[in-house]
């Protein structure tokens, strides 16, 4: 400590607590304007992006997104409430839990990922190389993912679900990842 204090003077100080105060002071007003050279994004857990997927607040996003390419097209999202139904006590009882409610599904080829609210962890996606009703999945993935981590996320997927159709790993990356304005 005492090495240091001899190369901060008082004066050098002071000038430094300037600068970080003018320096909050610019970023607290360009954050109220709205002007940042930048912009702060949220994190939001793989629940909180469907659902605000499906708000009709997230058109104006949706027609932006619609203009770029959609790794899960020709993914198969559908799951009726019939399945989800027959999903959920072979789910609970695989993954040792009392309850499981089955919130989606993407499906290509044989493989399925499955995404489950288990209550008692963050909801994870489960994935199978055949049919869940018979098979255990082979891996489980949950969290959240920042905008950058989508190549990342697909790499994961290939390598710890051996045998993933690409197109699948390209469509969860994509999928779990939140999107922005000029995606």
């Amino acid at each position: 400590m005492a090495k240091i204090s001899k190369w901060i003077t008082p004066q050098l100080a002071d000038m430094l607590g300037l600068a970080l105060l003018l320096g909050l002071v610019w970023f607290f007003s360009a954050l109220w304007s709205g002007t940042l050279p930048f912009t702060i994004e949220p994190v939001l857990s793989s629940k909180d992006r469907i659902a605000a997927s499906r708000s009709p607040s997230s058109t104006s996003t949706a027609s932006v997104a619609s203009m770029t390419p959609n790794p899960c097209d020709g993914v198969d999202s559908s799951l009726s409430e019939e399945q989800k139904a027959k999903l959920a006590p072979i789910i609970a009882n695989e993954e040792k839990v009392h309850k499981v409610d089955v919130l989606q599904s993407l499906k290509f080829g044989k493989w399925q990922i499955i995404y489950i609210e288990n209550y008692v962890s963050d909801e994870p996606y489960l994935f199978y190389s055949g049919d869940p009703m018979i098979t255990k999945p082979v891996a489980a993935w949950s969290g959240a993912a920042t905008i950058h981590e989508e190549n990342a996320i697909k790499e994961w997927t290939l390598k710890n679900a051996p045998g993933i159709p690409n197109k699948l790993a390209s469509c969860f990356g994509w999928h779990v990842t939140p999107k922005s304005e000029n995606r």
